[in-house]
């Protein structure tokens, strides 16, 4: 079997195939895009979905997954190949992905899985997925026959035919597997509902599909594959859901909007077919009664409800009502509320209690009668080896020809009159039981109704203690306890969260200063490191002279690294970009920068082209826990003398001054620094790391580099990438030197003459 992993690729690839090939066929074409983009996209957002939850239990097959994943990657070649134009080359790709996930919906239905309880394996079979696939074998093997036959092949209205006949298939076929799954699995919990969204999902796709081509929307040939397509993906949806409540919501009011929205549909269509002028208005009336459907629509929906939604109703008030704060009162008014709202003609409500051998029951008249009452130990056993340790009398029924000992138990129910028991627990203990009456139902419960009796049981359970004020204490002690140990958990993460956000901002600041910390053995190198240290230990607001082609930032992070907040955020800001120049975004309390970098510290590249109101409310706004690092080209009293910065910007800093060395004074850290930066591009471009001749060093360290380290790394590149070989040698030094030399002194000199001119 091919692993989960190894899948997605083999169907990513496949998706991307199809994509690339529509992407040559059409280079300049904005669908192609498309297709490339949201067709890979698409089919990873998918897969995850289709995967295990990480947390709590996982009651859906892995087979039912796997189809799941089938259907995702249908969908997704479908769609990358439907964007493309109509060749026959992408006609056989969309067949295939039509034929993938009209596969994989029926094989993902017949492995829906209860959640809890007993599944019944017999309906697991494969016979609606083999005849599926006979029928896209069909339509695949003509689209295929006439991409390599060419006009030679069958006609393209046969593929057609053959594709809209497969379509249909699959969703006759679906629909039956459905069926088939709800009528002979409709005792299990969570299985009837879903298989009953694939079913009406698919019943509805169909009459849609059907209304549309009859207007004449679309011809049938594109109609028919979209609505099985469709109906597939509802149907896997369905199958690996672990929400049956959600589905079953959802399938109500997709119906009723069906039935609502439907014949608005069918009188828009024919209307603008008849009336093509009047469209303004077409689109105004049916937009006014879209929004009267959408009103309609949850009302509609929930009358469609299990047994119109009368016992959902009836449980929902008899919750409210168990949650009253006196333990019998509660007990009465959840009684009283099933009395009135399922009636006492045939047998009330009753709630035993298994610690006083008691049975309460509410009469017509409202009055609560305690009779002695035991309950069947072998039936509470049962009650709690199932899920939501709940049982219908239709689920007795159904087992009674295979296990004999239930027949005891159903005569026992009907004697009172009863249609489900609940077992009430307290702390994972049973101390009751809840008998629901029968009120005329036959048919069993639906997994939302179980869903709402279990939470009613729970709620009788914290009712069911002996007395009033000891239940209170317990309930109050045990929140005590929880919110406690929900604070210390709390700070347990708050301070493990703080610990990994304070790594994190380490990580990223030791990054940068990394540049800095290369090859930093000689004296001027040691000298800058132990001032930056220095200086940055301070905690003071720090200027960090920018030498041209120096990296001023590097010496910025070794200073924030040195200071208090080395551990918070190193907030980099370019005082050259236009965002940076606007005030209202330095005195915005959520967009400035200095609240943003609050607790840690800020650099600011190129400050002197900043606004000089902009540096004043810096000058005046610094908070005493955020730290301030400005890159300037000069010391702040030459730049405060030309009128480059703002006097309240430039007493921020006094003349606290970083001035990194020159690559000239680093001349016994060149080696090192070449070395470093060829290892970086051997990796890159060759796999493995580059040498550098004896005589090629010598020539690097006759050369006074006026551009300092991005110079060197400008050299070093076009060296590396004029040699032949694995070692840089002197004459790819002296190739790129000679070539470059005059006109970096010719632009260094015409900026250095800039620079003295405005200072």
């Amino acid at each position: 079997m091919i692993p989960r992993a190894r899948a997605f690729w083999v169907a990513q690839a496949l998706v991307l195939y199809v994509g690339s090939a529509h992407l040559r066929a059409e280079p300049g074409a904005v669908r192609s895009w498309l297709g490339l983009v949201l067709g890979p996209l698409g089919l990873a957002v998918a897969w995850s979905r289709a995967s295990s939850p990480a947390l709590g239990p996982d009651w859906i097959d892995a087979r039912a997954r796997s189809a799941a994943r089938l259907v995702a990657a249908g969908v997704a070649l479908t769609l990358v190949s439907s964007l493309a134009p109509a060749s026959p080359g992408f006609v056989v790709a969309k067949v295939l992905g039509l034929g993938l996930a009209s596969i994989g919906a029926p094989l993902a239905i017949a492995r829906i899985a209860a959640l809890g309880g007993r599944a019944r394996p017999l309906e697991h079979r494969r016979d609606a997925a083999v005849a599926t696939a006979v029928l896209w074998i069909g339509a695949f093997g003509l689209a295929g026959w006439r991409s390599l036959s060419g006009d030679a092949g069958p006609e393209p209205l046969v593929v057609d035919y053959a594709v809209v006949t497969a379509s249909l298939g699959s969703l006759g076929i679906g629909m039956v597997a459905s069926w088939r799954v709800f009528a002979g699995r409709r005792f299990e919990l969570g299985v009837p509902e879903r298989a009953a969204a694939a079913l009406w999902l698919g019943v509805v796709c169909l009459a849609l599909g059907t209304l549309a081509s009859l207007m004449e929307v679309a011809a049938p040939e594109q109609i028919v594959p979209l609505v099985a397509l469709v109906a597939a993906v509802a149907g896997a949806a369905s199958a690996v859901s672990q929400k049956p409540a959600l589905v079953a919501r959802v399938l109500r009011l997709t119906a009723s909007a069906t039935m609502l929205a439907t014949p608005l549909m069918s009188v828009a269509v024919v209307a603008a077919y008849k009336a093509p002028t009047h469209a303004g208005l077409i689109v105004f009336v049916v937009t006014a009664f879209a929004v009267a459907v959408g009103m309609l629509a949850p009302r509609i929906a929930e009358r469609m409800a299990p047994e119109r939604g009368r016992w959902l109703r009836v449980l929902e008030r008899a919750i409210l009502a168990a949650k009253a704060p006196e333990p019998r009162q509660a007990v009465m008014l959840a009684l009283v509320a099933v009395r009135d709202g399922l009636g006492a003609d045939e047998g009330p409500a009753a709630f035993y209690r298994f610690a006083s051998s008691d049975r309460w029951t509410i009469d017509r008249a409202g009055y609560l009668h305690v009779e002695m009452g035991e309950v069947p130990n072998a039936f509470v056993e049962r009650l709690l080896g199932e899920p939501e340790r709940i049982v219908s009398v239709e689920v007795l029924r159904a087992l009674e020809v295979r296990h004999s000992e239930v027949r005891a138990w159903i005569v026992w129910l009907d004697s009172r009159h009863a249609g489900a028991a609940a077992l009430v627990l307290d702390d994972d203990m049973p101390v009751g039981m809840l008998l629901w009456p029968a009120a005329g139902r036959v048919t069993p419960l639906e997994y939302e109704e179980v869903l709402a009796l279990r939470k009613l049981a729970d709620h009788l359970g914290v009712a069911a203690g002996a007395e009033a004020r000891l239940d209170r204490s317990r309930e109050r002690q045990l929140e005590f306890e929880r919110t406690r140990e929900e604070a210390v958990h709390e700070v347990r993460e708050l301070r493990d969260q703080l610990a990994r956000e304070a790594g994190r901002h380490r990580v990223m600041a030791a990054f940068h200063a990394d540049r800095a910390r290369v090859g930093a053995y000689g004296a001027a190198s040691q000298m800058a490191l132990t001032a930056a240290e220095s200086l940055g230990a301070r905690d003071e607001p720090l200027v960090v002279l920018q030498r041209p082609g120096g990296d001023a930032l590097s010496w910025a992070a070794i200073a924030h690294l040195a200071s208090p907040r080395g551990g918070s955020l190193l907030l980099v800001i370019d005082g050259a970009r236009r965002e940076e120049h606007i005030l209202e975004r330095w005195t915005d309390p959520a967009r400035s920068p200095l609240e943003l970098g609050r607790g840690g510290t800020v650099v600011i590249l190129d400050a002197q082209a900043l606004p000089r109101h902009v540096q004043r409310t810096i000058g005046t706004s610094r908070r005493a826990n955020t730290g301030v690092i400005a890159v300037l080209p000069a010391a702040p009293s030459e730049l405060l003398a030309s009128g480059v910065i703002d006097p309240h910007f430039a007493a921020l800093f006094e003349e606290r001054l970083l001035a990194p060395p020159t690559l000239e004074e680093r001349g016994e850290d060149l080696r090192s620094i070449a070395m470093n930066e060829l290892a970086r591009l051997g990796s890159r471009l060759r796999g493995k790391a580059f040498g550098l001749s004896l005589e090629a060093l010598r020539r690097l360290g006759e050369h006074d580099w006026p551009g300092n380290e991005a110079e060197l790394a400008s050299v070093v590149l076009r060296a590396a990438l004029v040699e032949d070989g694995d070692v840089v040698g002197e004459a790819s030094i002296l190739s790129v030197l000679n070539a470059t030399a005059d006109p970096v002194e010719l632009r260094l000199e015409r900026a250095n003459a800039e620079l003295e001119s405005e200072s």
